[in-house]
């Protein structure tokens, strides 16, 4: 409890700050490798508490100072890009909350525009470049290659089983290039959708220990309450034959068909992640240990969740461990009910061995009482 009044003043604090702190956050999770992916919640902040204009017009100053930072600094555009679409997600989440829609149906909705336009742009920028898209990534492997092979002692001090297996990697730039092409629409499929839900989800934890109150109709449990249509699962299983055999039919079939499958299962692991909440909810696992607990297991057996979700559509695991959780909570109950009665019973009988024990002291000590009477009587006579 104390824990959670430590990081609800965090986050009022945070709420309670100029746009400049904000934007100063998000470029820093910008420059970190790892923390990167929450760049798009302190942007979407900004948004909310400003406004839609004001809150555009921050984010667009925001990237010219990114832009400058990057190429003067840094000589490195990717970061500009990695903040362009930061600001893409963070426009896309804020408009859910602005909008008042179901936080579940504006992720669907958001996902699709934006990988629509991701989509219509790769395919204008073909277009653009002489060539193919594969000839284009073949030329900057072997610029990558080029630039490993110059600096390799740079890279890899000691010539390591690492340095052996990188430069074997580079040397084949056509087998490097036809692995990237055949993974890429699957990554930016997955990072898309990823990205924009946990997002979502960080913004909620915002909100609700937010100081401004804002009017919004759905909480995180509406988004982690993710429940994938049962007819789903003929995709899936035709997907699944499709990458056992597909490959007999055509080279490419069983490659589209596994592509497919991992981005359908990605559905499959929110379900998954949303009955480990409720699970860790019916259990009160709070604070530190509940998000370690979390990011271990979403890091390590994320397929695992995976595979809860889509047996989620037999079992029904929420209702299982409700019905356990209430099955235990009776048994407790019942526990406690009898040893309160045997508590009762033990006071009963210890009332009762006092009582007699009263008793007999009142007999020995009227006995004693008459036989110094008789004992008078005598010596009188």
């Amino acid at each position: 409890m104390a824990y959670q009044n430590r990081m609800g003043s965090n986050f009022q604090r945070i709420n309670n700050t100029s746009p400049m702190f904000l934007g100063s956050i998000s470029i820093f999770l910008s420059l970190s490798f790892i923390l990167s992916i929450f760049t798009p919640t302190p942007l979407a902040l900004i948004s909310i508490f400003q406004g839609r204009k004001k809150g555009i017009l921050f984010q667009l100053i925001l990237l010219v100072l990114v832009f400058i930072f990057a190429t003067k600094i840094f000589g490195e555009q990717l970061i500009f890009w990695a903040y362009l679409f930061s600001i893409i997600f963070s426009i896309s989440i804020s408009e859910i909350i602005s909008r008042n829609i179901h936080p579940i149906k504006g992720l669907l909705i958001s996902s699709a525009i934006i990988l629509l336009s991701l989509s219509l742009m790769t395919g204008l920028w073909s277009l653009s470049i002489q060539g193919s898209i594969k000839d284009f990534v073949i030329k900057k492997v072997e610029n990558i290659s080029t630039e490993f092979k110059n600096n390799e002692k740079k890279y890899f001090p000691q010539k390591n089983k690492e340095a052996r297996e990188t430069a074997i990697v580079f040397s084949r730039p056509e087998l490097l290039a036809d692995e990237v092409i055949k993974t890429l629409p699957l990554t930016i499929f997955i990072g898309v959708i990823f990205t924009l839900w946990i997002n979502l989800a960080l913004l909620f934890r915002f909100l609700v220990r937010s100081k401004n109150k804002i009017e919004y109709s759905y909480n995180i449990k509406d988004l982690l309450h993710f429940k994938v249509p049962d007819y789903f699962i003929w995709p899936l299983i035709t997907l699944l034959a499709l990458m056992l055999a597909g490959s007999h039919i055509h080279q490419n079939i069983g490659i589209i068909a596994k592509n497919l499958l991992f981005c359908l299962g990605l559905f499959y692991f929110f379900q998954g992640f949303g009955i480990l909440i409720e699970l860790f909810d019916l259990l009160k696992l709070e604070g530190f240990f509940r998000s370690l607990l979390i990011v271990l297991t979403v890091i390590t057996s994320y397929w695992i969740l995976a595979l809860v979700g889509l047996f989620d559509l037999w079992v029904d695991f929420r209702a299982f461990l409700i019905k356990k959780f209430h099955e235990q909570k009776e048994e407790k109950e019942e526990e406690k009910e009898e040893e309160e009665d045997e508590e009762e019973e033990e006071e009963r009988e210890e009332k009762k061995e006092n009582k007699e024990k009263d008793n007999d002291k009142k007999k020995d000590g009227n006995n004693s009482d008459n036989k110094k009477k008789d004992d008078n009587d005598i010596g009188k006579k």
